[in-house]
């Protein structure tokens, strides 16, 4: 789910010119799409409202419940022609529809038009990483289970902290004395799988700590979060 926000941050967003997608709905509809993070979904209806949802230039997605009062049309421009739009609610929602009516801001979806490449680029530099992981060099400071869990430190911290230690693109790589494929216990001193799922929880739980506390201090100009927050 989008991150929380204020209808003062909303207006500001407006103001400034960087709201440019919103749209209004009942509520939000949870859906489990995989092991790691469940997708949300703004439910929209006939009567929509009172959920505001929208998307800055930045690609940050924000929602608010504005108050819950007097219901009123909000007319919408579609392919020229003014026609009824979706119900918002109470005075607040009323001057906030009537400035994005003023402003053009078109009503779409704030979650579609994301970046496309990016989570494409990011799957690929996935796929090449484990790929040379997997059938590289062996590696020297970890076995491999113990460079896998790691990589799912928060940022990519793990994957460049592969990078600066193993340095995988040396194909003379100095390889470990013992077995690398079972790694018996007592024949490899290199570090092991647990030592890396421990790392990764404990240092991902860190890093949101910190990015979390930079937000609240620096603000979102300076230390942006994603569109479904921080960590």
């Amino acid at each position: 789910m989008p991150r929380p926000g204020t209808l003062a941050e909303a207006r500001a967003d407006l103001a400034a010119g960087r709201l440019v997608a919103y749209a209004w709905g009942n509520s939000w509809q949870t859906s489990s799409t995989g092991w790691w993070h469940d997708e949300f979904q703004l439910i929209q209806g006939s009567n929509e409202g009172p959920v505001f949802v929208w998307r800055t230039s930045d690609h940050r997605v924000r929602h608010v419940e504005p108050d819950q009062s007097t219901p009123v049309r909000d007319p919408v421009q579609l392919d020229g022609v003014w026609s009824a739009g979706p119900e918002v609610v109470g005075p607040e929602a009323v001057e906030l529809a009537t400035r994005l009516r003023a402003a053009g801001t078109p009503v779409r979806s704030p979650v579609s038009g994301l970046p496309g490449p990016v989570p494409l680029l990011v799957t690929l530099a996935a796929v090449v990483v484990l790929g040379v992981l997997v059938f590289g060099p062996a590696p020297v400071t970890g076995t491999r289970w113990f460079w896998f869990w790691l990589f799912g430190l928060s940022m990519g911290l793990g994957v460049l902290y592969w990078l600066a230690r193993e340095h995988p693109w040396r194909v003379a790589a100095r390889r470990p004395t013992g077995p690398v494929g079972t790694d018996p216990p007592g024949t490899d001193p290199r570090r092991r799988w647990y030592l890396g799922l421990a790392v990764a929880i404990v240092g991902s739980l860190a890093v949101s700590l910190l990015v979390f506390s930079l937000q609240r201090v620096l603000g979102e100009q300076l230390v942006p979060c994603g569109p479904d927050g921080c960590g």
